[in-house]
């Protein structure tokens, strides 16, 4: 209010004597400040206004001078405006503080809060435009008792969470009492109060999934067992988002939600489908399913000793195709009531085994029917009951239809007395010893293989022998001069007392897949060797120059990052990107490349890649702006360039990020131009500022080759565009005067200078 009292005779603008030479100064103040300012005369009538609060009502001072300071109130507060003017005359010296609706030109409202004061026979006022903040606190209020009035239905633990075993829980919702009997301060009180819920066994595993989240946006899901206060045992399915703090620190955020009862429901699931599962897959009964047209729908292994027929042989053909017509005839008439629902429910029938011999059947059936009552087919078992027995001929016959079977089979499959020598050996083991056809029956593998190689072969069967033990181990053979593996599964052969008299052996070849272990392994480990390669700050950046055409002059160069192998070797970036793509750790080393071309750009223009997995990165380009911002580096002094096929996967996410970057005054560059199928298409979408020419189209440009009309045609739709055109692979000077005559604006290539260490050229 001093400035108020310091302007002799009122403020200008409103009429009224002028300001004497000693209140010049105070007036340029009042036309100058943003503050509303009001001086009234003890019958409140307005005496002087700020242009400010004239700009605010919409009036001038000459409408504004001489009206009652009362009529500018809204009338619901005219009462409190009154008794708080009222107060302020009877007190002289004594500053108010009230807020009202005040009336604009127009009838609009606006909410004032007036401070306000009497002294020397005036009203002494300063006012401040409230309207927006109000309605911004009205709506903040509603949405955050909407926000946590829905938190609380929520029928999981919300929470936010630092990371680690002592990882401070900032926020949990009021359901983490009702699940786990514990109030929110208690929870939030004690650092540790998550790790001690954790059940002891599942500790490791819960923090083993933590430690896979590496930065904001990725996800944890986990689920294992926590004790309540009551000591009961609840399971919870944990997803968590990471999230950055405002100090940047690492944040979940997520929910708990009580899984118990599912869990329970999918473990009984699980046991009955196991029992039932064991149980259909054990029974030498044959199970079996029709439809109403009489085709096997399923059936189990069983079929295969009762039909000599593998299950998928069977299914999906009517069972008289495996009966003589006659039995066949008999039996339809016999299912001719199924459509019905009618079914003998102990049935007697006569088929055919694979082998051609009859076989009789005891079936117990019963109708199948689906939700609403229709009939769909018939289930049952089947048991054979033949009583005559095979002659020996026909034992003979099954010896033979066997020794087929496992001739044919892709398993190596063997039997040995227990002298070791073979009984039995189908091709896949002869394959497996480098042998021809029958040259292993009768003999003993210290006879086929060599010392050492023999010699482990006839442990492993004889401990079978001695133990009557299964065992299971994995076998290294050299056949035709290559190494193969094999797992080996053997069993012991016995009399009907008991007693062991050889050893049955089945094995795969399993060399194939260990060798996509292998590569599988391999990827792993250069997971593992990046990772630490960041870790170490073992990556570099080397420069390639490129050159305007039309002086000579290198106007930018483009950095390629490599890596420093542990042995202090240069790693190229085609032997560690593509296992870096596989484990999404590329983002990483772009963030790096950035963070470093940010430095350079201070001093020079330079090129920077991005890759396919940085394109979708929400939070990129605030990064960059932060690292050029820290480094004080001028925006337009970097150029960031994705390739066709980058963009061509979501030209969306591309278009976004190019003109987020574009916004933030970086050039972007569109790489291997002219390789894909919609190339010009993308200079409709994405702000590009140049296109870099596929060098498959520069590097053998001469004049007459049909690479010259591929060139002119994009460097002319960029002209047109009004994009520069960047030609790669320039590899001799005839390749470069060339390009100068088709307009190219710059170039790049072996001829123009080789990367190198960023700082040695």
């Amino acid at each position: 209010m001093a400035s108020l009292k310091s302007i002799p005779g009122g403020l200008p603008g409103v009429g009224g004597p002028g300001p004497s030479p000693d209140g010049r100064q105070a007036e340029r103040l009042a036309e100058l400040s943003p503050v509303l300012l009001l001086v009234a005369d003890s019958g409140m009538r307005i005496t002087s206004t700020s242009p400010a609060l004239q700009r605010a009502l919409g009036w001038s001072g000459e409408e504004l001078a001489g009206r009652n300071w009362l009529e500018l109130f809204d009338a619901a507060d005219l009462a409190t405006a009154d008794q708080a003017l009222h107060r302020a005359r009877t007190t002289p010296g004594t500053e108010l503080n009230f807020e009202t609706r005040t009336v604009r030109r127009g009838a609009e409202r606006c909410l004032l809060h007036w401070t306000a004061a009497y002294a020397d026979g005036c009203f002494h006022a300063a006012a401040r435009d409230i309207t927006a903040q109000r309605r911004a606190e009205g709506r903040l209020a509603t949405g955050d008792q909407r926000f946590g009035a829905l938190i609380e239905q929520v029928p999981a633990i919300v929470y936010t969470a630092a990371f680690g075993e002592a990882g401070r829980w900032s926020f949990v919702s009021g359901q983490v009492e009702r699940m786990l009997g514990w109030t929110p301060e208690e929870w939030t009180a004690d650092e540790r109060a998550w790790i001690k819920s954790i059940h002891p066994d599942d500790r490791d595993r819960v923090l083993d999934d933590e430690d896979l989240l590496e930065g904001p946006g990725d996800q944890l899901k986990s689920e294992y067992r926590v004790v309540a206060r009551d000591g009961s045992v609840l399971w919870v399915r944990d997803a968590a988002t990471v999230i950055q703090g405002e100090g940047g620190e690492l944040l979940m955020q997520g929910l708990l939600l009580d899984v118990t009862d599912l869990k329970r429901a999918e473990d009984a699931a699980l046991a009955s489908e196991e029992k039932y599962r064991s149980l259909v897959e054990t029974s030498q009964d044959l199970i079996w399913a029709i439809d109403v047209e009489n085709r096997f729908t399923f059936v189990n292994d069983a079929v295969r000793t009762i039909f000599g027929y593998e299950p998928e042989e069977m299914v999906g053909r009517p069972f008289t195709d495996f009966q003589e017509p006659e039995h066949a005839q008999r039996d339809l008439e016999a299912a001719s009531g199924l459509p019905e629902g009618e079914l003998l429910p102990v049935y007697e029938s006569h088929v055919l085994h694979k082998s051609g011999r009859t076989v009789v059947l005891s079936t117990n059936s019963a109708v199948l029917r689906d939700g609403e009552g229709n009939v769909i087919g018939a289930t049952g078992t089947a048991r054979d009951v033949t009583e005559q027995r095979r002659i020996e001929g026909a034992v003979a016959a099954k010896h033979l239809q066997l020794q087929s079977i496992i001739d044919n089979s892709p398993l190596v499959i063997y039997a040995k007395d227990s002298e070791h020598r073979y009984a039995i050996a189908n091709r896949e083991l002869e394959v497996m010893l480098g042998l021809p056809a029958g040259g292993a029956v009768g003999r003993a593998d210290d006879e086929l293989l060599i010392g050492e190689q023999a010699a482990g072969r006839r442990m492993a069967d004889q401990r079978v022998l001695d133990t009557g033990h299964a065992t299971e181990s994995e076998e290294l053979l050299s056949v035709a001069g290559r190494e193969r593996a094999y797992l080996l599964h053997r069993f012991a052969l016995r009399e009907p007392d008991g007693t062991v008299y050889g050893v049955c052996g089945i094995g795969t070849d399993i060399t194939e897949r260990r060798e996509r272990e292998d590569t599988l392994r391999a990827k792993l480990e250069w997971s593992v060797r990046i990772r630490r390669a960041i870790d170490e700050d073992r990556l570099v950046l080397h420069g390639q120059p490129i050159v305007d055409v039309r002086t000579g002059e290198a106007v930018q160069e483009e950095l390629l990052v490599r890596m420093i192998g542990e042995d202090g070797g240069l790693v190229m970036p085609g032997v560690f990107l593509p296992p870096a793509e596989r484990f999404h750790l590329v983002p990483i080393i772009d963030r790096w490349v950035i963070c470093q071309a940010a430095s350079l750009a201070a001093e020079r223009r330079v090129e920077v890649n991005l890759s396919g997995q940085s394109i979708g990165d929400a939070s990129l380009v605030e990064y960059v702006e932060t690292q050029l911002r820290e480094a004080g580096a001028d925006p337009s002094n970097v150029v960031f360039e994705i390739t066709e096929t980058a963009a061509a996967r979501d030209i969306g996410q591309a278009t976004r990020l190019a003109k987020r970057l574009s916004e933030l005054g970086c050039g972007f560059a569109l790489d291997d131009f002219g390789t894909g199928y919609g190339s010009f298409t993308y200079l409709k979408h994405l702000p590009v500022d140049y296109i870099k020419i596929d060098m498959e189209f520069v590097r053998n440009l001469r004049v007459g080759s049909p690479d010259v009309q591929v060139v002119s045609a994009i460097i002319d739709v960029a002209r047109k565009f009004g994009i520069q055109t960047v030609a790669e692979g320039v590899e001799c000077q005839e390749t470069l005067e060339l390009l100068g005559e088709l307009g190219a604006d710059f170039a790049q290539g072996y001829h123009l200078g080789f990367p190198a260490p960023v700082g040695e050229r």
